[in-house]
């Protein structure tokens, strides 16, 4: 661990603003990212509840809520990385 995390008195700043530059960096995510995730919340959801009340249905459809979920948050963040690379070349071009 370095000195100035050591000596910081308040080591969160330091990892918030590290959580920061890294948004920064990465992006933040679009809106198919966020549907994904929240699809793929909702399928576990309605999964285990099909398992816990025996209901095949339920539990099957909870499993294709998540999947549709994880494509939908792929789909996002390859557009997302699309677009930061077109940004990327966009600048690099303007230069």
């Amino acid at each position: 661990m370095s000195e100035e995390l050591v000596k910081d008195p308040q080591p969160d700043v330091v990892l918030l603003s590290l959580f920061v530059r890294e948004e920064v960096l990465m992006g933040l995510p679009n809106n198919d990212e966020v549907k994904g995730k929240f699809d793929q919340a909702k399928g576990l959801v309605k999964r285990k509840i099909g398992r816990a009340l025996d209901d095949r249905e339920m539990k099957d459809g909870g499993d294709a809520e998540r999947t549709r979920g994880q494509i939908r948050e792929g789909f996002g963040k390859t557009k997302r990385k699309v677009g930061e690379t077109v940004e990327k070349i966009g600048k690099a071009i303007g230069k």
